[in-house]
């Protein structure tokens, strides 16, 4: 197998472990001249790196007639071979009015999506997660294109680092490019030698998408304009930011760590103080990381992480900035949480109520005790605050309002902590800051006979 394109994959692989013995990949297989050749080229590896593949083509419906002929080609070159083909038919024009979309950006959320649909099939088989892989055919090409398109909508460093080679997508599963490495001259090269009869499809050639006024019109003006190799340029500039944005991303990964309160996969929390003391490069890279682990990936504007970090940082001891896809960065005191837009609501609690002799009650926790016979005989309810309310403490009569400033409840807080209350007389509040607060006015003496126990039920 004395070949580049192979040569590369191989070396590819090798150097960032995409592939061990016993994996389970899934392959993207659009029919086009870069997923056959790297499909092709994996059949060939099975046996080296002991691994099954299948295939999974997506039709987007975008060319009637020539989609179904693409769907059809794939399927048989599939079977040919003894592989097992998983097509989807979806609508990506309706599935781009659906989601505010352009039609690529529905067609790539389609296609992840049914590998992410394949994979979870296959995990619940009982393969392992970490032994499923995606692969996708994006080739060295490509790379630059989406660096100079990322350049022309004016990205910072990291984004110059342009497509990952291996990276955890949709679903928590590995993404690997094994043909990131090979120019498409190659791909073109290896498919006519091998008599791999690719389909084309006619939109790549069309100037209504903007990668590919990209490909076919920018890059060649740049070139012969200049008389510079621009791709090679662009890869030569990539190299040079990779060994920037690698350090900078290991500060901030550190410092991201020295600060994390909470990571419960829909909300990260991490400490205000200390977060002014770090570079802003790295500040805005523990945004970003935040903001990633909870699945926001996407179309964060540089405007997004200057609000936020200049939020984070001021001396406000509440308030909040709003990121794309319904995502918030949100500060309370010295905590600022990134919120994911699948963050669950706070279910309302139930209260449950019991009246017994007070020789039969046996102290415990997290209840309130109250007695019976002192209390007014109004229904007792679980709720939130509303205006008016107050407690007796044994320093007086406090507004409600005021003691929850004074116990430091966030701002946006306040409406989500429940109160047993008679009327406007608050009794007993469960939880705002760790810890409960009980009326005085109702407490236990040597006096009492009957008490009331209010708990919250779990």
């Amino acid at each position: 197998m004395n070949n580049k394109a192979i040569e590369e994959i191989e070396q590819l692989i090798e150097k960032h472990e995409m592939i061990e013995p016993g994996d389970r990949l899934i392959m993207g297989l659009s029919g086009g001249p870069d997923s056959l050749c790297l499909f092709d080229v994996l059949l060939k590896l099975r046996s080296k790196y002991d691994f099954e593949i299948e295939a999974v083509h997506v039709n987007h419906m975008f060319r009637p007639g020539a989609a179904d002929a693409d769907q059809e080609f794939v399927e048989n070159f599939c079977m040919e071979r003894g592989i097992r083909c998983n097509s989807f038919t979806i609508d990506c024009n309706e599935l781009a009015k659906e989601r505010g979309l352009t039609s690529e950006e529905a067609g790539r959320e389609a296609r992840y999506e049914s590998f992410a649909t394949i994979a979870k099939a296959i995990e619940t088989l009982g393969v392992e997660k970490e032994k499923i892989k995606i692969v996708v055919a994006q080739n060295r090409d490509d790379q630059a294109e989406t660096i100079l398109f990322r350049i022309l909508r004016g990205s910072g460093t990291d984004g110059l680092v342009g497509i990952e080679y291996k990276r955890t997508g949709l679903g928590g599963y590995t993404i690997i490019r094994p043909l990131l490495d090979t120019a498409r001259t190659d791909i073109e090269d290896y498919c006519e030698r091998e008599g791999l009869d690719a389909r084309i499809d006619l939109t790549n050639s069309e100037l209504i998408y903007t990668r590919n006024k990209i490909r076919l019109g920018l890059i060649p003006y740049i070139d012969e304009t200049f008389d510079i190799d621009s791709k090679r340029s662009i890869l030569r500039l990539r190299e040079n930011i990779v060994e920037d944005s690698d350090y900078l991303q290991m500060e901030a990964d550190k410092a991201f760590r020295e600060l994390l309160l909470k990571d419960d996969g829909v909300q990260i929390t991490f400490r205000r103080s200390g977060f002014e003391n770090y570079h802003e490069a790295i500040r805005h890279r523990m945004i970003m990381k935040a903001f990633s682990a909870i699945g926001l990936t996407k179309d964060i504007t540089r405007k997004n992480i200057l609000a936020a970090d200049e939020l984070i940082r001021s001396e406000n001891p509440s308030g909040s900035v709003d990121f794309p896809g319904g995502f918030i960065m949100r500060i309370a005191y010295d905590e600022a949480t990134a919120i994911g837009k699948n963050a669950e609501p706070v279910r309302p609690p139930k209260l449950k109520t019991s009246v017994m002799d007070i020789e039969d009650y046996v102290q415990r926790s997290g209840v309130c005790v109250l007695d019976a016979d002192e209390l007014p005989g109004d229904a007792i309810e679980l709720r939130t605050r509303r205006e008016g309310d107050y407690i007796m403490l044994a320093i007086g009569t406090k507004m409600i309002q005021d003691l929850f400033v004074d116990m430091k409840v966030p701002r946006h807080m306040r409406d989500d902590v429940y109160m047993a209350t008679i009327g406007s007389e608050v009794l007993w509040i469960p939880d705002a800051d760790g810890r409960a607060r009980f009326t005085e006015k109702y407490g236990v003496s040597s006096l009492t006979k009957r008490v009331l126990l209010l708990e919250i039920e779990k």
